[in-house]
């Protein structure tokens, strides 16, 4: 029997609609440009399908824009309704989120574990709520004291999405308005300090108990925070960068979030991201976590792809906009439907 792959990357917006249905408020949905984006993502979940599955997406995508990979089975594509009767195999899920059906009580999983505020009142206990982070409910509290350099997140938000940066002692009338439009949208926001990174990590696991399976990754953002790619498998860090001391942190941070999303009632795949930074002083620290998502992650994608790929370099899961080169160490995965041009590949690396 064909299984069916749902690659509902549209996930947050989702659990952002019930929350504000719950709540009495209207959210915005997703522009079409950005849900077009999502869904040419989304095919990348192909690397998990076997020959004759079909792999679902949030929105039609034209199938020329997907390259085809030695290695990776012919798939079914499709988007739109899902029958009760497609998901009878146990789907595999980016999220639990639509079209998945889920109870009542299935949604207050999930609304609790996807909410940035909820695990910023839970970083205390990992000790990692940032000094002068705090969650805010209305614009006005952005006039008070707030960090020189700071970043609103919504609550429910990925890849750099929903997010709204600030810097300055005079606050400007964009950034007001950005924040509130999150407000508005989401009911809250978190607003946190916005640190100089020196390194961003990332670490999928396939659940929340100790002994399954998981793997780091460096991540690629820009300068606003903003997801480019994935680098697997971790490098360690040249001495000079001081990561080895840091590791422990790392490890424990992750342990203890799947400790916490348990007894939250969740208990499948997370991803977990953490960064570097300089603090004033000019010392390194690690904050971790910074994010954590209840759902697939591209990390663990990037694994798949090594894995099934066989291949043994490192490897390099990039999102972009490039013109296709002649290189065979480039393996190209999304692209133009009529140019030479790649939105997605992977990279091997030499070791």
């Amino acid at each position: 029997m064909n299984r069916w792959i749902l690659g509902n990357l549209d996930c947050e917006t989702s659990w952002a609609q019930e929350a504000g249905r719950r709540e009495g408020r209207s959210v915005r949905p997703l522009p079409q440009h950005v849900l077009g984006r999502i869904a040419l993502y989304a095919t990348l979940l192909r690397v998990f399908a076997e020959e004759g599955d079909t792999v679902w997406t949030p929105a039609p995508i034209d199938a020329r824009c997907v390259r085809p990979v030695n290695g990776l089975p012919e798939v079914t594509w499709a988007d739109g309704e899902v029958s009760a009767g497609a998901l009878e195999s146990e789907p595999l899920v980016w999220a639990r989120a639509d079209p998945l059906p889920l109870s009542v009580e299935e949604l207050d999983v999930m609304l609790t574990v996807a909410d940035k505020t909820v695990w910023w009142a839970h970083a205390r206990s990992l000790s990692s709520q940032l000094p002068g982070s705090r969650c805010i409910r209305g614009v006005d509290e952005l006039d008070e004291p707030r960090p020189e350099s700071w970043i609103a997140k919504a609550r429910y938000s990925a890849a750099g999405r929903g997010r709204v940066r600030g810097s300055g002692d005079k606050l400007r009338v964009e950034a007001r308005r950005g924040v509130e439009r999150l407000i508005e949208d989401q009911g809250r926001v978190l607003l946190e300090p916005w640190l100089q990174r020196t390194r961003d990590f990332g670490c999928w696991r396939a659940g929340t108990d100790p002994d399954d399976a998981g793997g780091w990754h460096d991540l690629a953002v820009d300068g606003s925070g903003r997801f480019q790619g994935i680098t697997t498998p971790l490098q360690p860090s040249p001495p000079e960068d001081d990561l080895g001391s840091h590791l422990f942190d790392l490890q424990y941070a992750a342990s203890q979030a799947g400790k916490l999303l348990e007894p939250l009632g969740y208990d499948g795949p997370f991803g977990f991201d953490a960064f570097q930074y300089t603090d004033s002083a000019g010392n390194d620290r690690i904050h971790a976590p910074c994010e954590i998502n209840p759902r697939l992650t591209f990390g663990r994608v990037a694994h798949e792809y090594r894995t099934r790929l066989a291949i043994e370099d490192r490897v390099r899961l990039v999102f972009g906009h490039a013109p296709q080169p002649d290189d065979e160490r480039v393996i190209p995965l999304l692209g133009s439907a009529t140019e030479a041009v790649m939105y997605a590949w992977l990279e091997r690396l030499p070791t």
